[in-house]
């Protein structure tokens, strides 16, 4: 069985969503700190940069944004609604959740979980996602977990 596999497998599945509404601000990102160390991560050798989600390339920052894989809504509902507010904000500035991405591409994803459909790089995205859900001890839900096991088979690896 493919790594990819057993790791969304082992992800807690819950149905229901957070008992207390969501709150953006609760998380206390910060994209003016977020964003440089995204982009300098990210900037390849040739100082450009590659939305991974769908290939784009980009010789500057302009019509990038940094997204979180894990949307900050889909962990409020998948278990965050509980943290203190210490680790909510290190998870929303945790470069391990962080991309930068095609700003289209980010703003139509939204708030979406796991199923989301990336145009490429599926098993990475479903990969990134389980890491990060598994780290923080996130649930998904059964429908999520239908659809990232579905990419997760059709991975190599």
């Amino acid at each position: 069985m493919p790594p990819l596999v057993t790791l969304v497998e082992k992800l807690p599945v819950k149905a229901e969503a957070a008992a207390k509404p969501y709150d953006r601000e609760a998380f206390r990102y910060s994209p003016e700190k977020a964003r440089p160390v995204v982009f300098q991560q990210e900037q390849r050798a040739d100082g450009s940069w590659l939305s991974r989600w769908d290939g784009r390339v980009f010789r500057s920052r302009m019509g990038m944004d940094v997204d979180h894989n894990v949307a900050l809504r889909e962990a409020w509902d998948s278990g965050a609604s509980t943290w203190p507010v210490a680790r909510l904000e290190a998870f929303s500035e945790d470069p391990a959740n962080l991309n930068a991405i095609t700003a289209g591409l980010n703003r139509s994803k939204g708030d979406q979980d796991g199923a989301w459909p990336a145009p490429l790089e599926r098993c990475a995205y479903v990969e990134q996602v389980a890491e990060v859900k598994s780290e923080y001890g996130l649930s998904i839900d059964p429908v999520e977990q239908a659809a990232m096991l579905n990419v997760a088979h059709a991975c190599k690896g």
